[in-house]
């Protein structure tokens, strides 16, 4: 058997093929996943799908309904306040560890200072096609850098979830650039906070760049939602689209 015919490859090339289309919309939250389409669609047997389905079942961006069958997971007030709740113990529970890292390895502070410009820049510089998917990629890496200070495998899995669960919030959701605007001036903070070994100005800067993010997806999604009331996948209407980007220069 070749490495490409595996079982445990093809249940990640399954995975991940999955997710990705989850992540850029083309399987939308409440679609009925048909197994047999997916093997079509990916060339991969019907086996490793439906093992790739209990995976992301596990992780809950798919879910098992009874008579239903397998669908994307439904987007929900409920479910936002829930995961960001979970961020929320696990980012400051991580505070002192962040901050014994910071004292110890200088260069952590660097990193998460380059994140941060890196961040600046793309806002400055991106297109409208890809400043939204920069952003999030620069964002959940700030965050990721923070929490991996508890060097715990299952704490860092566990939060990895959270933070694919926030970018599908925030792929149906109005994003402006103002709020991008205010996220880097909230991660300004949390890294001000870092560099002072300050454990309570930390957890203040956590806390409301935590409470401002669950404010504005809360926003975004309740428009999502009055608009479409039942998430219905085969309209257009209900995936969402970017509106245009703004010029940081612009903002008054």
């Amino acid at each position: 058997m070749s490495n490409i015919d595996s079982p445990y490859l093809l249940v990640d090339l399954a995975y991940r093929a999955i997710k990705d289309d989850i992540l850029t919309k083309q399987l939308v939250p409440g679609k009925k996943i048909v197994v047999h389409d997916l093997s079509q669609r990916y060339q991969i047997s019907e086996t490793p799908i439906k093992q790739a389905l209990n995976r992301l079942i596990t992780e809950g961006l798919v879910e098992s309904i009874p008579r239903r069958g397998v669908t994307i997971k439904k987007l929900t007030l409920k479910g936002l306040r829930d995961m960001m709740q979970a961020r929320r113990m696990i980012e400051l529970f991580a505070v002192p560890q962040i901050l014994q890292k910071a004292k110890e390895e200088p260069q952590f502070v660097d990193i998460l200072n380059e994140n941060t410009c890196q961040l600046e820049e793309s806002l400055k510089t991106a297109s409208a096609s890809d400043y939204y998917a920069k952003q999030n990629q620069l964002d959940t890496q700030f965050h990721v850098l923070l929490v991996g200070t508890l060097e715990n495998e299952k704490i860092s899995e566990i939060y990895s979830h959270l933070g694919t669960h926030l970018v599908v919030f925030y792929l149906y959701g109005v994003k402006q650039m103002e709020r991008f605007l205010e996220s880097l001036e909230e991660h300004k903070e949390i890294l001000r906070a870092v560099r002072n070994l300050d454990r309570k100005e930390l957890e203040e800067a956590l806390l409301h760049h935590l409470d401002m993010t669950e404010a504005d997806s809360q926003k975004n999604l309740t428009q999502v939602l009055k608009n479409c009331s039942v998430f219905d996948p085969d309209k257009i209407s209900c995936t969402g689209k970017y509106p245009p980007a703004l010029s940081v220069s612009s903002r008054s």
